[in-house]
């Protein structure tokens, strides 16, 4: 049976009026949106203040398994079969190490894979997004509002929560942190949409030039630094956006990026003669330091297990005996902390929500494929 590029049997039509014919009406179809993208967002994966959500959250990306086979499968996605060798590893083998290096039954090892099974929202989200057929500024509307949701939130919640609900402990697992002698008490609410409003905001304002938008986002970034008051997505989210208005006015994203590489150099440099690892240190909270001490741990224990480096030695979890914390005798270490990813993973890893960059990959595939005249997948 063929099927071409709007998706739609040989010799039937596919389109009304010029768009692809779609089962629901635009306000079912936000509806569904703004109620689904949190959790391919992995927005509750981490927190169990709502314990509901948090326990959806962990189920997710098993409860939407046969979206992502069917996905593979009849989807044409890029880089599909990069994912399919990187589940295809990171599925069964760890657990099997962590039975063979941490006395772990395989029951506790396979825990782990409910972070890393979030990979497959590549596959599961855009086959969901092939099936709801959304128009780009109903995908557009639904992220914006979702934004705004999120900075609503934090103000509402700053204002109204008492401080008996700011908390303090390893594997911190609810929003409200406190007890932190340079920050304070802080709310570390999901940002990933709150972000994309940001860089949204920004790009209007590169284009429209309107005052309303500085003005949003100087509110925005004044809430995250009183509130949020995580450095990292702060920090790199006016990189990037740097970077864009650079771009934007020298015509040039090459230029952009070496001007603001020469720039950062250069002001890393000047940084680190003028100041001591101690005010560095004290500049990021210690974050920084504790990454670094977590990677020198995780640099010995593999020193001491060469063929670790080639096999791995597999995943465990809070849940299981052996946790990472007993193996290397320090409760403060995380796997999570080291990343290798970019310049921003000596804070925050790839791996602490990868559902994240799959969810903002299958956006960004959609989104592209529906440049033209709406036009959707090529399936076989």
């Amino acid at each position: 049976m063929a099927v071409t590029l709007e998706g739609r049997v040989a010799g039937q039509p596919a389109r009304v009026a010029g768009h692809p014919v779609r089962l629901i009406g635009h306000r079912a179809r936000m509806a569904i949106l703004l109620c689904a993208l949190p959790m391919f967002g992995e927005s509750f994966h981490l927190i169990n203040d709502i314990p509901p959500l948090y326990a959806l959250a962990k189920v997710w990306a098993f409860l939407l398994l046969p979206l992502a086979i069917i996905g593979y499968a009849q989807l044409r996605l890029p880089g599909r079969d990069l994912y399919v060798v990187t589940l295809a590893y990171v599925v069964p083998i760890p657990p099997l190490m962590a039975t063979l290096y941490y006395g772990n039954t395989y029951i506790e090892a396979l825990a782990t894979i409910v972070k890393i099974m979030p990979v497959t929202f590549y596959f599961s989200m855009s086959y969901f997004l092939y099936v709801l057929r959304p128009t780009r500024a109903e995908l557009r509307s639904a992220v914006i509002i979702l934004g705004y949701t999120t900075f609503i939130l934090l103000a509402v919640l700053w204002v109204v929560v008492p401080e008996s609900a700011y908390q303090s402990y390893f594997g911190l697992q609810t929003i409200f942190a406190g007890n932190d002698d340079v920050r304070g008490n802080r709310i570390i609410l999901p940002m990933l949409f709150g972000l994309l409003l940001l860089l949204f905001l920004a790009r209007r304002l590169q284009t429209e030039r309107r005052l309303r938008d500085l003005a949003l986002l100087v509110l925005f970034y004044f809430l995250m630094a009183t509130i949020y008051k995580e450095r990292v997505p702060i920090i790199f989210s006016m990189l990037t956006m740097g970077i864009g208005f650079l771009e934007f006015f020298m015509r040039s994203r090459a230029m952009a990026l070496l001007l603001a590489a020469s720039v950062g150099i250069a002001g890393a440099a000047i940084a680190t003669l003028l100041s001591s690892a101690e005010t560095i240190s004290g500049v990021f909270g210690g974050s920084l330091m504790v990454r670094m001490m977590s990677i020198d741990m995780a640099w010995n224990f593999m020193r001491d297990h060469p063929l670790q480096w080639l096999f791995g030695s597999g995943g465990t979890t809070a849940y299981a005996d052996m946790t990472l914390g007993r193996l290397l005798r320090n409760n403060a270490f995380y796997l999570a902390d080291i990343g290798y990813l970019l310049p921003a993973s000596l804070v925050y890893s790839l791996a602490l929500l990868p559902g994240e960059v799959a969810m903002m990959t299958a956006l960004a595939v959609y989104w592209r494929r529906t440049e033209k005249s709406e036009q959707l997948y090529r399936i076989d």
